[in-house]
């Protein structure tokens, strides 16, 4: 009857001897509360996907042809929410160098979503990414611009800020603001996004600081999005130099909700580079243990932050372990991080590293802009 997932973990739940479909669709109701926490825009479908792997089953109608005894297709399964299931699908198939599968994941997504602007977004952010081609990506993001939606509008700023048309991609997040409902969790996104581009794409300080606050501001109904833009903020000031409201900022997004995983690293970063080495590296704990991490399609970077936090405060098993992911796991030509550590580094040197030049060069190699240098490379393996 019913499918399971080839290889699942032994430690999945076992159904009762008797199953039943109306307890297992309260289940998933259940389920997506808690999903919703995680990410608002969570459907019913996401939970029903999660219940169903929680049990061994490749989808909820494998589940269900299980406890029913129904046929089921043969098709190939495809989840319904592209923001839960797909993205952990998409994680899989690039992780495994499975390019040409990761874009058909995203392409059938499409075609059952042709209206989601996150989906044609993701397309083409995947089109830049993994296939280098520009001029497809461009094209991808210009059907965003023959329907506008407040989402869409923001993606297509981004994309084209990106590049030399900083004037175009202003414009486009100013309308997008407009357009997007007062408190609405896409209003945050729009808003983060545009005061991030006006740190970085304009210089413009003083305007970002403006933009992240009143981001940081709103009361989205969701404590999750909260937490989320209270530590944008936060983040912003740390860069500025704030250290102070910079704390508190993270100890207010914290407060929102307590298991976001973006603030927690980010928070971790900080308090290393000050010296509060137990609590930040407790919350990289935290964050490696984290669902969230299964839905990255590119988790790299954040796994090696959280090798390179390991390295360079944690205790000699812990070095040990980080330094032997990090060197597995950089490879020549990859912008693999692009965040400053070298900060965190001198503090890791400060509290007596025994290894400071190899610290050093490891925060070096991840906070480049530019790809691994085959000769950086090198130098890692034979330290």
């Amino acid at each position: 009857m019913g499918s399971q997932i080839s290889g699942a973990s032994d430690s999945r739940r076992a159904l009762p001897e008797r199953p039943n479909l109306d307890h297992l669709k309260k289940e998933a109701k259940r389920r997506l509360k808690e999903l919703r926490q995680i990410n608002p825009t969570a459907t019913l479908a996401a939970a029903q996907f999660a219940t169903a792997r929680d049990y061994g089953f490749a989808s909820w109608p494998k589940l269900k042809a299980h406890v029913t005894g129904a046929a089921i297709a043969t098709a190939a399964d495809f989840p319904a929410s592209w923001i839960f299931d797909m993205m952990i699908a998409i994680s899989d198939q690039t992780r495994h160098g499975r390019i040409d599968e990761a874009e058909q994941t995203i392409r059938q997504a499409i075609k059952r979503y042709p209206d989601n602007a996150d989906l044609v977004a993701l397309l083409g952010d995947f089109t830049l990414r993994f296939r280098g081609d520009r001029s497809a990506a461009t094209d991808i993001y210009n059907r965003l611009l023959e329907r506008p939606s407040p989402t869409g509008l923001a993606h297509c700023a981004g994309f084209v800020g990106a590049g030399e048309e900083v004037d175009k991609a202003e414009a486009l997040y100013q309308r997008a603001i407009e357009m997007a409902p007062a408190k609405s969790p896409e209003l945050g996104m729009i808003l983060n996004n545009f005061a991030w581009f006006l740190e970085n794409r304009k210089s413009d300080s003083v305007g970002a600081d403006a933009i992240f606050q009143r981001a940081a501001g709103i009361d989205y109904g969701y404590p999750q999005l909260n937490a989320s833009y209270i530590g944008a903020y936060a983040e912003f000031l740390w860069r500025q130099g704030d250290l102070h409201r910079a704390e508190d900022c993270f100890r207010q997004s914290r407060k929102a909700f307590t298991n976001h995983p973006i603030t927690a690293m980010a928070f971790a970063l900080l308090l290393t580079t000050t010296g509060r080495i137990d609590e930040g590296l407790a919350l990289i704990v935290e964050v490696k243990s984290s669902a969230w991490m299964s839905t990255l399609y590119d988790p790299l970077p954040v796994e090696l932050l959280c090798s390179f936090l390991f390295y360079a405060h944690g205790t000699l098993e812990q070095r040990g372990q980080a330094l032997s992911h990090l060197r597995d796991n950089l490879t020549v030509g990859r912008n693999v991080f692009c965040r400053d550590l070298r900060a965190n580094a001198r503090a890791a040197v400060v509290n007596g590293h025994p290894a400071p030049a190899l610290v050093s060069a490891l925060a070096d190699i991840l906070s480049s802009e530019k790809p691994v240098s085959k000769a950086a490379y090198q130098a890692l393996r034979t330290r």
